[in-house]
């Protein structure tokens, strides 16, 4: 099983790309996964999916895409439990080699507790490797474009942290990823 919101979405279990059905059950899948293993309300996806007045059917609405959601990741072989109702709205399970923003997320922490330059710099490019492209890069809600741009951030402080070689490097693997979701085989 393996997700990613560091660059477009993504979503595979067992070797299978999850099917989406819409643009809603993108949407609340990358919010569960921005906040994964937390507690997502019912009301931030009611505000991820309708950027502007939410329609009165809207509670109803998220729960038919969080429905929607759940049957598709089963299909592919996902365990009912890996999203949960919770009081008051979902929550994503998942461990950090599950999803590229909390392997991202380890891999930084670790890195930052190196006292040698080098193996601190090592540590970082292994961050930075979990990176697609830009945060979200396929998802319009002005709502997650915030958790997309605070996610960019941290790829940049990242990224500044590593010494000038090391800077070269990853901006050429980032060069070729971010061509390579761009013109796909």
């Amino acid at each position: 099983m393996r997700f990613g919101v560091l660059g477009p979405l993504h979503a595979q279990i067992t070797g299978l790309e999850v099917l989406l059905e819409g643009p809603r059950q993108a949407k609340v899948l990358a919010a569960l996964l921005v906040d994964a293993n937390k507690l997502v309300t019912t009301e931030r996806l009611v505000a991820v999916l309708w950027d502007e007045k939410a329609p009165a059917t809207a509670v109803r609405q998220v729960q038919d895409a969080v429905s929607g959601l759940r049957r598709n990741l089963a299909a592919c072989g996902a365990p009912s439990s890996l999203i949960s109702t919770r009081r008051g709205g979902y929550q994503i399970n998942l461990a950090p080699d599950q999803l590229d923003r909390l392997e991202f997320d380890r891999e930084r922490h670790l890195a930052e507790g190196h006292e040698a330059p080098l193996e601190k710099a090592a540590g970082l490019r292994r961050a930075l490797a979990c990176w697609r492209g830009a945060a979200l890069a396929d998802i319009s809600s002005q709502v997650l474009e915030l958790d997309a741009a605070r996610l960019n951030e941290k790829r940049a402080a990242t990224y500044k942290q590593c010494g000038t070689r090391s800077r070269a490097r990853i901006r050429c693997r980032l060069m070729r990823c971010e061509t390579a979701a761009a013109f796909p085989r």
